[in-house]
């Protein structure tokens, strides 16, 4: 049974380095207190334990979607549930530059194997040591399971909007419309945590995107990657053939105003 339009919260399941943090901020200046943005299942726990959740109108960060329903005690899906996926080799390169030029205290432990290495060292490592990076990321995030046919039927079945990265600008104004417009129209500059683009591939080398790919994640490595992370490599496909890069539920959106 869903929530009334005044009970119910915006749930952003924030895959890492889907350019989440860009919606995030967007809350933080509109609700403040009213938005919790968090970087875990272990400190949503911990704010939920602190706030009144009737206060609560958004919540965003690195937490599943079967996790969500655990902090809540009950379906996310009550709520106006969205979340973004990404090409999966551009997410991958992306988590490898913002590894390497992340150099502070809570990032150390999950730095230090790559610092120096190549992408295709990440690759291999992550897979076999950090799994969480890579192996089917966004498949676990949306639907507790690493499977693109148990993704897809969590999007089509729990989610309000879910848009590939490209996309961006309509899951905001979907999301904007759900807030009754209290959030700003978008606008790309104020788009955050985007790697700088590289004129070089000495800037490559500082943590800088490049524009060809290919400088990075050569042929093979990009076949080692489609390996690991096959089953979001389908999700990406299908939601594209599917829904052309935006699913938005048949209900529409309630534009309910958030005091």
């Amino acid at each position: 049974m869903g929530c009334s339009a005044s009970d119910r919260k915006i749930l952003f399941v924030h895959i890492p380095k889907t350019a989440g943090l860009s919606l995030n901020l967007e809350f933080r200046r509109a609700y403040a207190e009213k938005a919790i943005i968090t970087h875990g299942f272990f400190p949503l726990q911990h704010d939920l334990k602190s706030k009144d959740l009737k206060n609560i109108d958004y919540i965003g960060g690195h937490v599943t979607y079967p996790q969500f329903r655990t902090a809540l005690s009950e379906e996310p899906s009550n709520h106006f549930c969205v979340s973004m996926i990404r090409e999966p080799l551009r997410r991958a390169i992306s988590h490898y530059l913002f590894i390497l030029r992340t150099d502070n205290e809570p990032m150390q432990k999950i730095r230090a194997p790559f610092v120096g290495k190549s992408f295709e060292h990440f690759v291999n490592h992550a897979a076999e040591h950090m799994p969480e990076l890579i192996v089917n990321t966004q498949c676990t995030y949306l639907s507790g399971v690493g499977n693109a046919e148990e993704a897809m039927k969590a999007i089509e079945t729990n989610y309000a909007v879910v848009a590939i990265t490209d996309r961006f600008s309509d899951l905001h104004a979907a999301v904007r419309l759900e807030t009754g417009n209290k959030i700003a129209p978008w606008s790309d500059d104020r788009r955050a945590n985007v790697a700088p683009s590289a004129n070089g591939i000495g800037q490559v080398a500082k943590a800088h995107m490049p524009q060809e790919l290919a400088e990075l994640a050569p042929p093979h490595v990009i076949r080692i990657l489609e390996q690991v992370a096959e089953e979001d490599f389908k999700l990406y496909e299908t939601f594209q053939e599917r829904h052309a890069g935006l699913f938005r539920s048949i209900a529409p959106a309630r534009g309910h105003s958030r005091a």
